[in-house]
């Protein structure tokens, strides 16, 4: 990609996440996102942030926001993009499922995604791999592909 390739995904009109389609290739230590308007804690509770890359080429980048104040992962606004080629593809519908074990911790991710109103779903599901605390390493797979995912818990 190179340059530094961005994307930027509405959440709503107020709300933007930036993706970095290099540091999201390169699956490294850096965040692959930021939110150029920030985080706003009046409206929001939490962000869980999903990046992901696989063997067959395939880039994941999804976020998920919580509103303040709401009963659970159901109510939140979930935004994501794929990346085939080297081609952004913002999505029509993502669907993000965590599982976390007694602890609290992160232990298994599921995600659906609908590139068009009416596709099949992308799936994509992973298991913890390593982390501490609100940021969770994942061994990532979607159909014969494998990879690996980092989630992120962002709290404003």
């Amino acid at each position: 990609m190179g340059d530094g390739a961005r994307v930027r995904v509405e959440l709503d009109p107020d709300t933007m996440v930036e993706w970095d389609l290099d540091a999201l290739s390169a699956g490294d230590a850096e965040r692959p996102f930021s939110f150029p308007s920030g985080l706003d804690g009046d409206r929001w509770e939490l962000a869980r942030m999903l990046a992901a890359s696989f063997d067959d080429g395939l880039q994941l980048a999804l976020a998920a926001l919580r509103p303040a104040g709401s009963h659970g992962h159901g109510e939140e606004s979930v935004a994501g993009l794929i990346v085939r080629g080297g081609e952004p593809v913002i999505v029509d519908e993502a669907l993000l499922s965590v599982e976390y074990d007694p602890a609290g911790a992160a232990r298994r991710v599921g995600v659906e995604l609908y590139e068009k109103p009416d596709s099949l779903p992308l799936r994509i599901a992973g298991d913890r791999t390593g982390g501490e605390g609100e940021e969770a390493t994942f061994g990532m797979r979607s159909g014969d592909a494998s990879g690996t995912g980092r989630l992120v818990v962002v709290r404003p």
